[in-house]
């Protein structure tokens, strides 16, 4: 079968460059005509994917079209990466999608004039519980074309981490397959048996349920790292562990020791908007929502509680402060909704001089005037006597060896110069002499 792929950003090339392992003729379209030259160029715009060099060698190639027709001429099937950007009242916007559904319904009167089944659509993007039967099915039915006749829509949303998209494509734990046509779900399948080398959980529902499914999931994960850090926030007495706390609770079978661990509030492109989606969601249904509700207010409490730690540390005479990363996570270039920025921001609003480092986020993506960029991570500890860790791996092993006392949120190091709190700075600040590393686990 032909297949069609409309967005390429962040996830949708992954998704493409996943798809061409079936053997597939893959077609690829996206509004961006600086990126579809780039990526016609054989250029990698997402160097900070693992594992994406890999897929593109051992990959069909991506065929690029300037023109969205184009793309879709002779396909039979198409998946739709756009985004869905947060409204003010928590709920997603379909405009993007409504726009990628007019250049669809163009190719649909050729389409359904030589064939006798179904045009499918395939949605990636996260959607509003309710979106496709009260809103895009109903876009295409305005126009002339009959539902489950000249088209049918599948709802299948990614449950995947930037920086590690492919591997999450690769080795799912399940595929959500919204899907209310029994040729597009056989049609589907047939495709993603031609990829999966291994057995794959397919859950296939009904719309409205795929929709909630993608929601509920992030919003559930919310809820165990707002529990995570609430066991945090009430343990910041040295007499206290946190990490020695949930690692016991992790244990029982019936909790799990995923997400029960010490950290920074949850952050990025999904986690906080997926919950805000929720929530919008059940108000509309008049159904409580408390849970989703105080995982939110527990996560702007932890950045409060933070910012406290922050003006503690001002108070104590510190003129300036180090950030060891500053995108949403390790390894993404991506700050969309990080946790550090507001820090930041806050940290500058004090008067403290702002330094930070990242390996990944280009200084023309930082707009923020105040901040101090580092090119080399060891050298924050000529700016600052601590630097902020937000999140931890091997390239930190390069702080280890300087005078600079780590503020580790992650209880990951084990180093007489880690603090956990400001509290802890203020005991430790003076040590003359920085001893080696106890144990180090990234």
């Amino acid at each position: 079968m032909s297949v069609c792929v409309i967005g390429l950003g962040k996830l949708g090339y992954p998704m493409a460059e996943f798809l061409s392992t079936s053997g597939e003729s893959i077609s690829c379209y996206d509004k961006n005509q600086e990126l579809l030259v780039e990526l016609s160029n054989g250029n990698n715009p997402l160097k900070f994917e693992k594992y994406i060099s890999e897929f593109i060698s051992n990959s069909n190639p991506l065929k690029y079209f300037f023109n969205v027709d184009e793309a879709l001429k002779n396909s039979e099937l198409c998946f739709v990466t756009v985004p869905t950007p947060s409204k003010d009242d928590g709920s997603f916007s379909n405009s993007f999608l409504i726009k990628v559904f007019d250049d669809l319904s163009n190719y649909l009167e050729s389409f359904k004039k030589y064939s006798k089944n179904p045009y499918i659509i395939v949605i990636n993007s996260t959607i509003s519980p309710g979106s496709i039967d009260k809103k895009l099915i109903p876009h295409l039915e305005k126009k002339g074309f009959v539902n489950n006749n000249d088209f049918c829509i599948i709802y299948n949303p990614y449950f995947v981490a930037l920086g590690d998209v492919l591997n999450g494509l690769k080795h799912p734990d399940m595929v959500l397959i919204g899907c209310q046509n029994e040729y597009a779900k056989k049609k589907i399948l047939k495709l993603y048996k031609k990829i999966y080398q291994m057995d794959v959980n397919f859950r296939i529902m009904n719309f409205k349920e795929a929709e909630l499914t993608k929601l509920l999931v992030n919003s559930y994960l919310t809820l165990k790292i707002s529990f995570s850090n609430l066991v945090r926030n009430i343990s910041l007495d040295d007499q206290i562990s946190s990490k020695v706390i949930l690692d016991a609770i992790g244990t029982d079978s019936r909790i799990g020791q995923k997400y029960m661990k010490p950290g920074g509030p949850f952050s990025g492109p999904c986690l906080p908007r997926d919950n805000q989606a929720l929530v919008k969601y059940c108000k509309d249904n008049s159904t409580p929502n408390y849970l989703s509700v105080g995982a939110l207010e527990t996560n702007n409490f932890t950045i409060e509680q933070l910012k406290n730690q922050i003006l503690k540390l001002k108070e104590l005479g510190e003129k300036s402060i180090s950030f060891a990363g500053i995108g949403y996570k390790s390894n993404t270039h991506s700050m969309e909704e990080s946790f550090i920025i507001p820090l930041m921001e806050y940290s500058h609003l004090i008067g403290l001089d702002v330094y930070y480092f990242d390996k990944y986020v280009t200084e023309d993506e930082v707009n923020l005037d105040f901040a101090n960029r580092v090119s080399v991570l060891k050298n924050l500890s000529a700016k600052s006597n601590i630097v902020f860790l937000p999140y931890v791996d091997n390239i930190f092993n390069e702080l280890l060896n300087t005078d600079i006392i780590i503020w580790d949120i992650w209880y990951k190091i084990t180093s007489i110069k880690t603090v956990r709190s400001i509290n802890e700075f203020e005991k430790k600040r003076h040590l003359e002499k920085p001893e080696k590393i106890v144990n180090f686990k990234p």
